[in-house]
């Protein structure tokens, strides 16, 4: 069963990774992260076809309304002029209905278009075919039913001669001529966006060649290259992307060539305990008399002592830097039992060195940090004003509160240290002022970087009533 739970927890982890989430946001439906090019493609193509269609509305509505106005403008002058016409003619006998050869190319038109020519209410020429009375009887304007067609029909009437003249158009004349210009306008407006389109694949192409050729130089790099980025001939974009990119190289490099000192500088360091412990070992005889033997057992039990606290620092080293920090985790402890624990800790070392350990804390002092971290940072500071003070010696710790915040102040009564060697004490490996203990040059380091990250501040005060230095630490 724990071997399933297990298994089941880590399914949970994979399907709901922030690298997977991130994966989905790029583009939706996609498994992974699309290239920049298919990326714009994609979403121009949407934005072309969404336009089309818009433009394609627009241009339907416009061309009918457009049509339309254009076809009574026409109409209201056309039919002026017929009855100018017809109005100085002689009185004429109804000349019957249009007839036109089938091969006549605009034949088929005529079908669209009304117009009646009456005089004193006598049928003098129709465009259709219809009833005589019918013809007769068409309204001035409107709209009317007429040989199984709809017509909107417009009429000039001349009072002296009693020539009318109607003239009209299907209904449907407008929407079809209309979609008919919008057809023709689509394509062209169709064509015109394809060879859009392809100039602009094309542009992308070209344009897009930087960076692929940055993504090349980046693939063509060893994994241990971190060497500056090429930034010449970039465009602007890559240019900030490429100095961000050679920064974050250039971090990367210091901490690479700290982390390999800091190994080095370990190695060695614990070198020096192994080289004595194996001295010792190879150094004793078991025939020697029983006080040369407590001899040798002292120095190995010194040398060990050395390599467990040398071992125990790098420790501390390691999860300053690993354990994750945030204010928002941060808890409410209890700040009077966790230095009441440091010291407890610390008692035996203080006693083997005659120091006397003085804690003035209210019961009741509390504070939001990271226990485990902070309890790191206490112990670094205590312990190292153990380690300085005199012998017999003493150090004080106490607590009050400075300007809003809690503060910590350990002093020793060692000789303190000058303001150029305090400002080499927090370097990793520098052990600096006079003591017989043994130590890596550690403690402070990391006493320094985890208050960075706890955000606290550690500084040095002027040296008081023990005399020697006096640390304050502001959370």
């Amino acid at each position: 069963m724990p071997q399933s739970d297990s298994n089941l927890k880590q399914g949970d982890l994979k399907q709901n990774s922030p690298r997977e989430n991130d994966r989905k946001r790029c583009w939706i439906g996609e498994p992974r992260c699309p290239s920049i090019r298919s990326l714009l493609i994609k979403r121009l193509a949407w934005v072309l076809t969404g336009t089309w269609i818009l433009a394609l509305g627009v241009i339907v509505y416009g061309a009918t309304d457009e049509f339309e106005e254009s076809l009574r403008s026409r109409i209201a002058n056309t039919a002026p002029i017929i009855l100018g016409i017809v109005s100085n003619q002689p009185n004429l006998e109804f000349f019957g209905f249009p007839e036109f050869d089938e091969d006549y190319e605009y034949a088929e038109d005529f079908d669209d278009y009304l117009m009646v020519i009456t005089r004193n209410g006598r049928l003098m020429y129709s465009s259709v075919v219809a009833d005589k009375a019918e013809l007769v009887a068409i309204p001035t304007s409107g709209h009317i039913e007429l040989a199984d067609q709809r017509w909107e029909v417009f009429s000039v009437t001349d009072d002296d001669t009693g020539a009318r003249v109607v003239i009209g158009f299907d209904e449907t004349e407008t929407w079809k001529s209309a979609l008919q210009i919008s057809g023709v306008t689509a394509v062209h407006f169709l064509l015109a966006t394809v060879m859009i389109v392809v100039a602009i694949f094309f542009s992308l192409r070209s344009g897009l060649l930087p960076l692929e050729r940055f993504a090349d130089q980046l693939r063509r790099r060893e994994a241990t290259d971190l060497s500056p980025l090429d930034d010449t001939d970039l465009p602007a974009e890559l240019d900030s992307i490429t100095k961000a990119m050679n920064s974050h190289l250039g971090r990367l490099t210091t901490l690479l060539d700290q982390e390999r000192d800091f190994v080095s500088n370990a190695a060695h360091e614990l070198r020096t305990p192994l080289t004595a412990i194996q001295s010792q070992v190879e150094a004793i005889d078991l025939n020697a008399p029983p006080d040369q033997l407590a001899e040798r057992k002292e120095h190995l039990l010194q040398a060990t002592r050395r390599g467990a606290r040398l071992i125990s620092q790098l420790l501390d080293h390691s999860r300053s830097q690993s354990i994750a920090v945030e204010a928002a985790s941060f808890k409410q402890v209890d700040l009077s039992a966790i230095l009441q624990q440091v010291v407890a800790d610390l008692i035996h070392k203080a006693d083997s060195r005659k120091v006397e350990l003085i804690l003035d804390a209210p019961s009741n002092a509390t504070i939001r940090s990271e226990p485990d971290l902070l309890s790191i940072v206490l112990r670094n500071l205590i312990d190292n004003a153990v380690k300085y003070a005199d012998r017999p010696g003493r150090v004080s710790i106490s607590v009050g509160s400075q300007s809003g915040r809690t503060s910590i102040i350990v002093e020793d009564d060692g000789p303190g240290l000058s303001d150029e060697e305090y400002g080499r004490v927090f370097e990793k490996f520098v052990r600096l002022g006079q003591s017989e203990e043994p130590g890596a040059g550690l403690g402070l380091t990391i006493t320094s970087t985890l208050c960075d990250r706890l955000g606290m501040t550690l500084r040095r005060l002027p040296p008081g009533r023990l005399g020697g230095l006096r640390l304050e630490l502001l959370i």
